[in-house]
């Protein structure tokens, strides 16, 4: 595996903890600031799949959330490793 993509998963993968987290957060306190679609869009297009999390059990829940992070994380990876090859003008 190329270090960029190794560099830039777990990026991805706390970028969507962290957004998870707030929004299962945000959920439970409904003072607290809540973060527009377009945030959880851009940074972690995989958070579609946390929709099907409303009426699932926490088990599932659970399941469901570590799936978006672990997509997440290859998702940063996989777009950083393509960008570099882009701007060095590799062709792997």
């Amino acid at each position: 595996m190329e270090k960029t993509f190794l560099r830039f998963v777990p990026i991805g993968m706390a970028v969507a903890a962290a957004l998870t987290g707030y929004a299962y957060y945000a959920n439970i306190h409904r003072n607290a600031p809540q973060l527009g679609d377009l945030v959880y869009m851009v940074l972690c297009p995989p958070s579609l799949f946390l929709m099907s999390t409303e009426n699932a059990s926490v088990p599932a829940q659970i399941f469901i959330v570590t799936v978006v992070v672990l997509l997440n994380g290859c998702l940063y990876g996989t777009v950083a490793a393509i960008g570099r090859n882009v701007f060095n003008g590799r062709d792997d």
